[in-house]
């Protein structure tokens, strides 16, 4: 499986200061629970990048952004070979 840099508690950290839900509406931010699906892929770059279910737009728009801007991640193997990793991620925004 392919990993983050630096492990899955800086993965956490870089999503919570990229990533800041704001009700247009409302005009305030809330917590939000998305769901994203994107492919890491033979040398680390993020692509496909999909959120389903979010609470709102805006929910999904800063997090397409985010995932699109992450580092290069250290991508997968099979075989002693890199390949692409379809990966799912269930983000929680405070």
């Amino acid at each position: 499986m392919p990993k983050y840099p630096g492990k899955e508690a800086k993965l956490f950290k870089y999503l919570g200061k990229n990533i800041k839900c704001l009700d247009s509406k409302k005009g305030f931010f809330h917590s939000s629970k998305i769901y994203t699906r994107f492919v890491v892929e033979k040398d680390g770059s993020i692509s496909n990048v999909k959120a389903y279910r979010p609470m709102n737009d805006s929910c999904e728009n800063e997090d397409i952004n985010a995932l699109k801007s992450m580092p290069r991640w250290i991508p997968g193997e099979h075989k002693n070979k890199f390949v692409r990793v379809s990966y799912a991620l269930l983000i929680f925004v405070d």
